[in-house]
């Protein structure tokens, strides 16, 4: 199968690939198939590239799936500063109640500190 010479298709296949792959100029890739074509190797190199790419292909699917695993995991992340941030925000007002209730600023009843003292829990 090696020896079988390409349809036009697969040259054109073969050329495309060798622009993209081997970055190649469109002159060039021409002919590098023609020589390829010439010396009986055309279905191997063009088998080759075809794997080539495949594992190009494959290498950013995994890269793509990876990043957005990443993404995942930033947004639980931030998920969970966002709920820290809220609790001290709210330990922090408590502070000032109970700061303002201290300098007399305030006045806090047993049932007001009780609540604060259930909302610190």
């Amino acid at each position: 199968m090696a020896n079988t010479p390409l349809t036009s298709k697969e040259l054109e296949e073969l050329k495309k690939l060798y622009r993209e792959i081997e970055g190649l100029d469109r002159d060039r890739a021409k002919s590098a198939a023609e020589h390829a074509a010439s010396l009986g190797v055309a279905r191997t190199e063009l088998e080759r590239l075809r794997q080539e790419y495949k594992d190009m292909s494959d290498d950013i699917s995994y890269a793509a799936k990876g990043f957005k695993s990443i993404v995942q995991e930033i947004t639980n992340q931030n998920i969970g500063v966002r709920e820290s941030v809220k609790g001290y925000n709210k330990l922090s007002s408590i502070a000032e109640k109970i700061q303002s209730h201290q300098r007399g600023i305030s006045e806090l009843s047993s049932k007001d500190i009780e609540k604060l003292k259930d909302q610190v829990k």
